[in-house]
């Protein structure tokens, strides 16, 4: 399954920023809402496993449909510090979102 079409309601991916290169596994990053539905939506990391087909819709899946899975906010600011140090990998784009942390 393409990462890019998986659009759950509690995760909107703004750029997937990696994807293996065999096409199973992608991170992304994307407003989400961290499994709360009263927070108000933040800029998130969010991973999944795509899949070995169109067809299959990966994991995590619920109810046929194929979600990503949000990374906690600890995990996530490690993840932003490193995506803000590093170079470019897998299949993303030619620029990178706006990462800021507002509080």
């Amino acid at each position: 399954m393409n990462p890019q079409d998986v659009q759950p309601r509690n995760f909107r991916p703004v750029e997937v920023i990696y994807t293996s290169p065999d096409g199973f596994f992608s991170i992304g990053i994307g407003f989400g809402d961290g499994g709360n539905e009263y927070a108000t939506s933040s800029l998130r990391f969010g991973m999944r496993w795509n899949g070995h087909t169109e067809e299959e819709k990966g994991f995590p899946a619920s109810n046929g449909y194929p979600l990503w899975f949000q990374l906690p906010d600890d995990i996530g600011s490690i993840m932003k510090v490193l995506y803000d140090n590093s170079n470019r990998v897998g299949q993303a784009g030619d620029h990178r979102p706006d990462l800021t942390v507002r509080r």
